[in-house]
């Protein structure tokens, strides 16, 4: 329904998916185990202002979740203030605004590939200002693919990040407009050293990255534990 509002809710074993324009959900807690779906969709025409909210699966393997929101829909939907757990590909959509959220405690089961924040397709993301951590070695922390489309016009800015394979992926060859600024480095996870590299993530901080494309920017970022220079 449009322009409905969800509320003051704690949902136990219980999943829903938005199919309505301008729908709000604000101030809900989800448990749940559902190790291939989603708790919060959003679908079709659907979009959604979402704040406030906490999902987490029930634990970080069988009991996990494997999306906390997933974002399906064709409007402009905004996340602001969520904090997910035991969850595998925490936040997946594209064109959504991400802001002041804590991705935290991860979720895995066998041959499930782990994102905090992800896009695969065309992307038009904002991710700013969010922590995300994620402990396992696949595969980021946030990470902007090039599954399904281009990664274009995606602004990723002043987060907190840590852990992944690789901390990010940004794109790959052709993605275009993609601005990663002021963002922290953080080696809690992975100190330096790990598996011969400069910590961070298992394998680093970053791949995919075309610095060359139209409109791709890497400026601003450094290591949390000394301020230098992220690369």
């Amino acid at each position: 329904m449009d322009n409905a509002v969800i509320q003051n809710l704690d949902l136990v074993d219980c999943s829903f998916t938005i199919t309505g324009k301008n729908v709000t959900v604000k101030n809900v807690r989800m448990r749940i185990t559902a190790t291939d779906r989603w708790a919060l969709g959003i679908q079709g025409a659907g979009y959604a202002k979402i704040s406030n909210v906490d999902i987490a699966g029930k634990d970080a393997g069988s009991g996990s979740v494997q999306y906390a929101i997933f974002e399906m829909g064709s409007g402009p939907t905004t996340i602001d203030k969520v904090n997910l757990s035991n969850c595998m590909d925490c936040i997946v959509g594209e064109g959504t605004v991400i802001t002041n959220s804590y991705i935290h405690d991860m979720a895995h089961i066998s041959g499930a590939h782990d994102d905090g924040l992800m896009c695969n397709s065309e992307c038009g993301i904002t991710y700013r200002h969010n922590t995300v951590y994620n402990k396992w070695t696949s595969t980021a922390a946030i990470a902007l693919f090039a599954d399904f489309g281009t990664p274009r016009n995606s602004v990723v800015d002043d987060n907190l990040i840590a852990g992944g394979g690789y901390m990010v992926y940004l794109g790959g060859n052709n993605a275009t407009g993609i601005k990663f600024t002021n963002n922290r480095f953080s080696r809690h996870l992975y100190p330096a050293g790990t598996n011969g590299g400069p910590g961070g993530g298992y394998w680093g901080t970053s791949t995919e990255w075309s610095p060359a494309n139209s409109g791709n920017a890497w400026t601003g970022n450094v290591w949390d534990d000394t301020g230098a220079v992220a690369k």
